[in-house]
């Protein structure tokens, strides 16, 4: 008795845990649902987790535990980079600490980490925090510049440049105002000798670019201030010219085919060297001039476009026309001749026969007469109706497919159907059966294009197939199967509805019914016979309505013509290369791990910026003597009347000897006047030689940088003349306004700078 007790004790216990543990389980669980619900995945998924805990077997605490802790991880990651966004580097360090912690398999907030990390590690306080690089600003920041970049002048404005010198002086005195050495290949012969160069407003790279287009050359750079000078032909080149290895990745391409397309078409356009795919990483590697580098990147991002992407809604609709006629007069078709039994004496007898299916005793055969049997005949039914339906069968599906790609979408059922096949064996034959499925009901196949002036164009093919009953071929029956379809190309705007029928089945059937000859006769076959027909017809109409979601990225560059050189010397010009302002030089390429400007850190990846003109930077590096200039330089006139916006020349002069060049620098008042032309006033040029003239002119803040040389082997000048002469247009203001020489340094015979006394003029605008 008391081991029964003892036993009956133990399972209790048992039930109490167990019943204990599955409610525990259920409560968290409840916990969980009710927030998620909220959208607190975090405490979800500690609720799902004391579930798990408690019933590890269970399938759905699982799969909610999963769900919950990736969503958890992933509202972290979203808060972190909301941090960053808003440049609170330890509160994102927090986010992205907890979401790796949660899911330790989130690479990206791993990734994210490590470069919080290093920005805490070495950002300076106050200094504003670096958005991460995005694959567009790394894609500009590492364009291939064209080689030719890599020199830095130190002229960085127009040039004016009139000059007949022979080529070798020629390019020493552009390379020399730019302040640049020249070197020439040994084997370079110039053609012609000698070369006429009347230049207006150009920069120094083009300035060199046409002189080297007369003289059938072309020039490198050596270092940042050398540049070599060599004969244009294809040995030289293939000597010379640098060559560059790149890699360039593509973002848009979405197979090998489409990578290899892309190469083609570069390789084909621009007879480039060496150039391979990479269709694992969708990247192409290209080995050549820095020049034909540049062009493939240009042609390869200009192709290198996402295509467009459209939402399809479509509407099918099968519409049934069913129309059923009876008429005529259906008579019995069967007659009933019941047996009546006789009466006898026995009544009760009569009845109890009458109950059992009429029965008779011999004894009252002779009672049977024509009184015995009664003829029952049915009613004849007159029919006259008709009836008719409409059906429609609506299905409402979105197709989003992308342009040129084909979309499919099937509305029915897979329908069974069954073949055998006989082998003749010694046994007899061997009979094996196979179960093939085909698609019934309404296939849509769509191919759009979407057009860049924002229309649609998409191929359609609309296939219905239906079963149609049964047929037998040889032993076996298999089912047969009515086909109908529609194919064309339509063209729509975006979110026009185009209507697409014409896919109509109709169906026919005749029968009567009545008594056999009387039937068939053409008027007594409606009294004694109904006759039924019945026609179906079935209309298929399908509705399109596209709406554009993605347009390709075409921007104003992929449209403009690039300078590609000659068909037989492909070259980037120097020009191409300077920036969205045509007038700057173009920036030297960045060297990896260098330090940024102004910092110690290394160069933060982003787009490659034109170095900015300096209004007063010079023509040449050369120190400044300190001693006094052997020159003055005036205006032609201390005090000048001029009317309002009407331009009027006036002159600066200069006295004194060794005069080779000089350098000024103006400043005005631009609400005043405002300096419209410079040009040469003769002084330096009297005696036949071609001079340069430099000018920057700013006129939104009144000043005006002027540089005038005569050639490096030209001997000094002593005298006096007009050096310049300026064309000045009074604006509106009137009055009295001041037009100074801030700034003047001579140049003499040695090249040799000299500071000069400034001067200035009183111009009265009446």
């Amino acid at each position: 008795m008391m081991k029964a007790n003892y036993r009956l004790k133990i399972l209790n216990l048992l039930l109490i845990v167990t019943l204990t543990g599955c409610a525990g389980g259920e409560s968290a669980f409840k916990s969980g649902s009710k927030a998620e619900l909220t959208r607190d995945f975090e405490t979800a998924m500690v609720q799902y987790k004391k579930a798990l805990d408690q019933d590890p077997g269970n399938t759905e605490y699982r799969l909610k535990y999963e769900q919950n802790r990736f969503a958890a991880a992933f509202e972290h990651f979203k808060r972190g980079n909301a941090a960053m966004d808003m440049g609170d580097l330890d509160d994102a360090r927090n986010e992205f600490s907890r979401a790796r912690e949660i899911d330790p398999s989130h690479d990206f907030a791993s990734q994210e980490l490590d470069r919080v990390n290093n920005l805490i590690a070495g950002r300076t306080p106050g200094a504003a925090l670096q958005p991460a690089p995005t694959f567009e600003s790394l894609k500009q920041a590492t364009r291939t510049p064209s080689y030719q970049s890599e020199i830095e002048p130190t002229l960085k404005g127009k040039i004016t440049l009139k000059l007949s010198q022979n080529t070798r002086t020629a390019y020493e005195t552009i390379a020399e105002m730019a302040g640049l050495k020249v070197i020439f290949d040994r084997d370079w012969r110039p053609t012609p000798n000698t070369v006429t160069l009347d230049f207006e407003n150009v920069s120094i790279y083009e300035a060199l670019d046409i002189l080297d287009l007369q003289t059938k050359s072309f020039w490198q750079p050596v270092n940042k201030n050398t540049i070599q000078v060599i004969e244009d032909n294809s040995t030289k080149r293939r000597d010379y010219e640098e060559v560059v290895l790149k890699v360039i990745f593509l973002a848009n391409q979405t197979n090998a085919q489409e990578v290899n397309d892309i190469m083609n078409q570069i390789r084909q356009n621009l007879n480039i060297t060496s150039m391979t795919a990479f269709p694992a990483q969708y990247a192409l590697i290209i080995r050549d001039s820095p020049d034909k580098v540049a062009m493939a990147e240009k042609l390869a991002y200009a192709l290198d476009k996402a295509k467009g992407e459209v939402v399809i809604e479509a509407t099918i609709m099968e519409v049934d026309r069913s129309l059923l006629k009876s008429l005529g007069i259906q008579p019995p078709s069967s007659v009933n001749i019941p047996f009546v039994p006789p009466s006898g004496a026995n009544a009760d007898l009569d009845k109890a026969a009458a109950a059992n299916s009429s029965p008779i005793t011999i004894r009252n055969l002779g009672l049977i007469n024509s009184g015995s049997f009664a003829l029952n005949i049915p009613q004849s039914v007159a029919n006259f109706l008709a009836t008719s339906s409409l059906t429609k069968l609506i299905e409402r599906p979105q197709v989003r497919a992308t342009s040129g790609q084909q979309a499919s979408l099937l509305v029915g059922s897979n329908v069974p159907i069954q073949t055998s096949n006989t082998q003749p064996t010694l046994a007899g034959g061997s009979t094996t059966t196979q179960v093939q499925y085909t698609n019934v009901g309404v296939t849509l196949t769509l191919t759009p294009y979407v057009l860049l002036n924002r229309e649609i164009s998409v191929s359609v093919l609309v296939d219905v197939k239906a079963p149609a009953g049964d047929k037998q071929v040889g032993n076996t029956v298999s089912p047969v199967f009515t086909d109908r379809s529609i194919q064309h190309v339509i063209r729509l705007k975006e979110g026009e509805t185009n209507i697409l029928g014409g896919i109509v089945s109709s169906t026919e059937s005749t029968s009567m019914t009545g008594l056999p000859l009387l039937k068939d006769a053409p008027i007594l076959k409606y009294f004694f016979g109904k006759e039924q027909k019945t026609h179906d017809d079935t209309e298929v109409i399908v509705m399109l309505t596209p709406h554009i979601v993605h347009m390709p990225d075409i921007t104003f560059e992929d449209m403009i013509a690039m300078d590609v050189g000659t068909v037989t010397t492909p070259r980037l010009p120097s020009l191409s290369v300077s920036g969205p302002n045509a007038t700057e030089p173009p920036a030297p390429r960045p060297t990896p791990g260098a330090a940024a400007p102004g910092g110690n850190g290394p160069i933060q990846p982003g787009p490659i910026q034109p170095a900015p003109i300096q209004p007063n930077a010079g023509a040449t590096t050369q120190a400044v003597s300190p001693t006094p200039a052997s020159a003055t330089v005036s205006f032609s006139a201390a005090q000048s009347a001029m009317t309002a916006q009407k331009a009027s020349p006036l002159n600066i002069t200069i006295n004194g000897t060794d005069i080779a060049g000089a350098e000024l620098t103006l400043t005005y008042d631009p609400s005043s006047i405002s300096i419209s032309q410079i040009t040469d006033g003769g002084f330096l040029s009297r005696d036949g030689q071609m001079i340069a003239v430099v000018q920057s002119i700013q006129s939104d803040v009144g000043r005006a940088r002027i540089t005038i040389e005569r050639p490096p082997e030209a001997a000094a000048l002593a005298g006096s003349g007009n050096l310049v002469t300026l064309t000045i247009t009074p604006q509106n203001k009137k009055g009295d306004s001041t037009l100074r020489i801030s700034e003047f340094k001579l140049r003499d015979g040695r090249q040799v700078l000299h500071n000069g006394t400034a001067a200035e003029t009183k111009i009265t605008v009446q």
